[in-house]
């Protein structure tokens, strides 16, 4: 609230996890304290059974659902590429959000080779690696041309900025 009331811009707050009745109560208080939108990151945990593509947007999709429903303020989801149609997906959460955030991140994953543990980091996305995104957001541009797109990781120059905002 103090953040929203002392700041010349506005303030989007970002939701991230994977359980929505967390998100539904969480988010009504962030708009209440002031934020002007909502960023939605949704992460999915490593199942403990296989899950299909559709099941996997199915649940976005009800999650989504029942945020914007919850809210009144503007709703962005932010979505990793590993998803199988970006684009139908779009389309799919497009009457239902502001816009979408191309491409969250997951943490890298490394193997220990001296106790054989599994090792999770974060990092900066090298520079220039925007190109490994533009093909997709191109794509869901072209399906969904009145979708808001914000493009993120791999943005280090100029350049990269012009080509985010060109695809």
């Amino acid at each position: 609230e103090k953040a929203s009331s002392q700041m010349p811009i506005p303030i989007i707050a970002s939701l991230n996890g994977e359980a929505v009745n967390q998100w539904i109560k969480f988010a009504g208080e962030l708009q209440q304290a002031g934020a002007a939108a909502i960023e939605l990151n949704f992460h999915r945990a490593p199942p403990d059974r296989y899950v299909g593509a559709r099941e996997i947007e199915d649940s976005l999709d009800q999650a989504v659902r029942a945020l914007r429903e919850s809210i009144t303020i503007p709703l962005f989801v932010k979505l990793g590429s590993e998803f199988t149609s970006m684009s139908h997906l779009a389309a799919r959460l497009q009457p239902t959000i502001q816009g979408l955030v191309l491409f969250g991140r997951s943490p890298e994953a490394d193997i220990c080779l001296d106790d054989l543990k599994v090792r999770f980091s974060w990092g900066l996305t090298p520079p220039g690696s925007i190109t490994q995104s533009l093909r997709s957001i191109m794509r869901v541009h072209g399906f969904c041309p009145g979708i808001s797109i914000a493009a993120t990781g791999g943005i280090s120059s100029a350049s990269d900025v012009i080509k985010s905002l060109l695809a």
